[in-house]
């Protein structure tokens, strides 16, 4: 079985159009960041909202989020149990 890299789940979850809509940049650059799998910093929460935390900080930017549950609200870290060992 293939395992999605978070690019590859981020793509089957939601049209970059409307990644583009939601943070207020084109579709070109959207995709620009799929094509060289790297979402700038300062986008890379606001992606993971708009898809409920199916994708992490951690799994678009490991070099900014270098834990599993860097960046995710504590809420969500508590409920799921990530915790970091």
């Amino acid at each position: 079985m293939i395992k999605l890299n978070d690019y590859d789940m981020l793509r089957k979850l939601i049209p970059q159009n409307a990644i583009a809509r939601y943070i207020g940049v084109t579709p070109q650059a959207v995709n620009l960041w799929f094509s060289k799998n790297s979402v700038p910093s300062r986008f890379v929460l606001r992606v993971c909202e708009l898809v409920e935390w199916k994708v992490t900080p951690h799994g678009l930017r490991p070099d900014l989020y270098p834990y599993p549950e860097d960046g995710i609200p504590d809420s969500l870290r508590k409920s799921n149990g990530i915790t970091r060992d």
